[in-house]
């Protein structure tokens, strides 16, 4: 502990512009601690959102939404976890030189 699991939920790509294709990505990324460990989760919950904000891809405008957080208990286990999840959408267009 603590573990990060990173889940592609979809992605798409669309016919919106002529020049250059759009595609979206949506992803939950789960930060998994033990119990008594709520703190550093959520320093670490928080430092992977500060991480998505910045992501760049070369040769794509990457937009994205506000990453959300939501914290729950996790007793699905032998083992009660603190889990905090985060979800963002991705949206990157290729750029085109001229």
């Amino acid at each position: 502990m603590p573990v990060c699991r990173v889940q592609l939920l979809s992605s798409d790509s669309t016919n919106q512009f002529s020049n250059a294709r759009q595609y979206g990505y949506s992803f939950q990324i789960d930060v998994v601690d033990a119990q008594n460990k709520l703190q550093r989760s959520l320093m670490n919950a928080y430092q992977i959102m500060q991480i998505c904000r910045q992501v760049r891809i070369p040769g794509y405008a990457v937009g994205h939404d506000e990453p959300s957080l939501t914290s729950m208990v996790d007793s699905s286990t032998n083992q009660i976890l603190n889990r905090q999840i985060i979800r963002i959408n991705y949206s990157a267009i290729e750029t085109t030189a001229f």
